[in-house]
């Protein structure tokens, strides 16, 4: 999926975002939040929307809640990646306590996965 950095943020702050995915198959979700927390990786310039950031955290609990005991690790380490590069853009500035409780609320959703955790 490719997207301007204006189109991205519309798209991922939308209502109608979580009712459109919840149309689709759970494999087919998967893939399509994959690639949605990879464009907003990639365009997406650091964050303190509220919005998108809950929005994009949604999408990662959906991939997160996809791994089991028998995911691969190529996938395990992939879903990590994409989720530390979300936890990446989110800045609070010079609100620390805000961008601390971030971290401890990603800390505590993410607990399958070491690299989120670290």
């Amino acid at each position: 999926i490719q997207f301007s950095k204006t189109t991205a943020t519309d798209i991922l702050s939308s209502d109608s975002l979580q009712l459109l995915l919840d149309c689709f198959k759970p494999a087919r979700k998967v893939e399509i939040c994959k690639d949605l927390l990879d464009a907003f990786a990639k365009i997406q310039e650091p964050t303190n929307n509220a919005i998108l950031i809950h929005t994009i955290f949604d999408i990662a609990r959906v991939l997160h809640d996809s791994l089991d005991s028998l995911s691969p690790d190529g996938e395990r380490r992939h879903i990590a990646s994409l989720i530390c590069g979300f936890i990446g853009k989110i800045d609070f500035r010079r609100d620390l306590e805000q961008q601390l409780n971030m971290l401890v609320e990603c800390r505590a959703a993410f607990p399958n996965l070491d690299a989120v955790k670290d």
